[in-house]
């Protein structure tokens, strides 16, 4: 139904991609992709570098915003849509909370985000990440036999030593660290080629390991099965109770680590929760947006 209704209409709108040249964190690179993946039946692209965004003089376009960075307001050209919003240092701006005010309700992408705009009387939901939409999208039936590890986890040995404990009971071909960074060094059509080629690796993988709650939400949608590993810094910041009913859960602090998810000797890791009506909400809110 939602490729069929995409199909329909995509010859009459223009829509925007935001770039983020120059930086080297994946989680901007997986929301590139992701809105790159969303868009795909549309044939009028535009891309804008993030930098550039307040200052777009192009076609009247709609664009997907997850973030507004060093308080940029994107140009008047520019009709956003806020799915998977996250609060940075902006959120006592006047300007910046005037312009969330305008394009109310916000689709958060966590509670400590949602909860700030509640209290500043903008109408806010909770959409987690739409990352998972993504996954949910590009389900594949048939695992592989790697086990995929974020590459920081391997700078604290007290977890190694305890995830090494679970791969014991895996059958499994190889486990293959990632990193969460790229070099600056590279190209960025290099970049994005590495992003696609991760998505695809976490479509197939038997198990992921990592600290990017993004990328825990992309395996939750991929039906990929996947342990999040979360600083207790990091906690008020994406809800504690709320992680721990989605996501088989690791959080440690202070040199401790702390599992909060039954591991089964008998049976590998299993996903314990996707809320489908969420993202149908999401789903359905996006479609509204890009054929309004």
């Amino acid at each position: 139904m939602y490729n069929i209704i995409l199909n329909r209409y995509k010859k009459k709108f223009f829509f925007g991609i935001i770039t983020y040249n120059n930086n080297n964190n994946l989680e901007n690179y997986l929301y590139y992709f992701g809105q790159k993946k969303l868009l795909s039946y549309f044939k009028y692209i535009y891309y804008i570098k993030n930098e550039k965004i307040d200052k777009y003089k192009g076609n009247n376009i709609k664009v997907i915003v997850n973030k507004i960075i060093n308080n940029k307001i994107p140009s008047k050209k520019i009709k956003p849509i806020f799915i998977s919003y996250e609060i940075n240092e902006n959120y006592n701006n006047n300007k910046v909370l005037k312009y969330l005010k305008k394009h109310q309700p916000i689709g958060c992408n966590n509670y400590f985000t949602l909860n700030i705009l509640l209290k500043k009387n903008i109408k806010a939901y909770y959409t987690g990440s739409y990352l998972t939409l993504l996954g949910y999208k590009n389900i594949k039936k048939k695992k592989n036999n790697k086990i995929y590890l974020d590459y920081n986890i391997s700078n604290f040995l007290f977890i190694y030593k305890d995830l090494i404990e679970i791969f014991k009971y895996y059958e499994y071909e190889e486990y293959i660290f990632f990193k969460n960074n790229f070099s600056l060094l590279l190209e960025e059509n290099e970049k994005y080629k590495i992003t696609e080629v991760l998505f695809n690796y976490f479509s197939f993988a038997k198990l992921v390991i990592t600290q990017n709650i993004n990328i825990a939400y992309i395996c939750l949608g991929l039906k990929t099965p996947v342990i999040l590993m979360i600083n207790n810094n990091d906690v008020e910041k994406y809800n504690f109770d709320s992680l721990i009913k989605i996501f088989n859960l690791y959080s440690f602090n202070n040199n401790k680590l702390i599992q909060n998810f039954i591991f089964d000797k008998n049976q590998h890791i299993i996903n314990k929760y996707m809320d489908e009506k969420n993202l149908d909400r999401i789903e359905n809110h996006l479609n509204k947006f890009l054929l309004q």
